[in-house]
């Protein structure tokens, strides 16, 4: 059986934290037997998202089809890339299916586009989307990979809350804020702009509909739980996961509406109990303590 090297550990832990310093905050709700597969897999997604804030975007798809290449069956079971060598030295790497491996590039270049949608609808697919590849992937870690697929649809949260960070990181505005939105309020979506009530009551809409969004995977990751027959403090980690990026895209919306729009959302030592508070709620809830 291989063991996880300390040195590709620490690898993993700086990428992470490059792209989630509040993955610190949450992880120490990781069950202890996947603890090195949690910690790898949101190492991979960090690695993934860094080149949707590249200004040069054929740079950043060539990035991301090199990952493509790199995590499939040919190439993840010899690859020397410490990311992929934690998948693999940890069992994760079998445990997510090469569906989803394809999944989490295809939604990184998702991201890419930044195309404005036209609708509240339009936006939910596409967070969906993007939500439902990190969702289904940490689920196929506790799961066994189990049913995954009635999570379709139902990880806007996730995905909202992502594109907004990955958005304030790259500087390249609120492309994502749909146009009937936009309309609505006769608002601006950018950064950096004096807030206006027009666009203070845009960003409260949005962060709106994060609040419904995230209502509503709460209650499906509840669901799964009881479905699969499995102890909820297996998704613990995951429902912790999720309560730190309902609160981060809440502090970033009113860092917006303040006109600090560029200033990221840092944890606060409250937000630990916080969490917590959240995490025993939603096991109690799936019939656990």
């Amino acid at each position: 059986m291989n063991s996880v090297a300390k040195d590709d550990l620490d690898f993993c832990w700086d990428e992470v934290l490059k792209g989630d310093p509040w993955f610190r905050l949450h992880f120490t709700f990781a069950p202890k037997a996947v603890a090195e597969q949690i910690l790898a897999l949101h190492a991979l997604f960090a690695i993934l998202e860094r080149p949707t804030a590249m200004s040069e975007e054929s740079l950043a798809i060539a990035q991301l089809a090199w990952w493509q290449a790199e995590l499939s069956p040919q190439s993840a079971t010899v690859s020397a890339h410490p990311v992929v060598r934690t998948l693999r030295n940890s069992k994760a790497l079998e445990r997510l299916p090469i569906s989803l491996r394809k999944a989490l590039v295809a939604q990184a270049l998702e991201l890419l586009r930044r195309s404005r949608p036209s609708s509240r609808s339009d936006l939910k697919a596409r967070c969906s989307g993007i939500g439902e590849a990190r969702v289904m992937s940490e689920l196929s870690l506790v799961s066994k990979g189990r049913t995954l697929e009635e999570l379709q649809g139902h990880c806007a949260g996730t995905g909202l809350s992502r594109m907004l960070l990955i958005a304030l990181r790259s500087g390249a505005g609120l492309w994502f804020v749909p146009l009937d939105l936009q309309a609505r309020f006769q608002g601006s979506a950018q950064v950096n702009e004096k807030p206006t009530p027009e666009s203070t009551a845009l960003m409260n809409a949005v962060g709106e509909l994060g609040e419904e969004w995230f209502r509503e995977q709460f209650e499906e990751i509840r669901r799964k739980a009881s479905t699969l027959g499995l102890s909820p403090r297996n998704f613990q980690h995951l429902f912790a996961t999720m309560a730190s990026q309902r609160l981060q895209l809440k502090r970033s919306i009113q860092s917006l509406e303040q006109g600090r729009g560029t200033e990221l959302a840092r944890w606060r030592t409250a937000d630990v109990m916080r969490i917590w508070r959240d995490c025993r709620r939603l096991s109690r809830r799936t019939g656990g303590n």
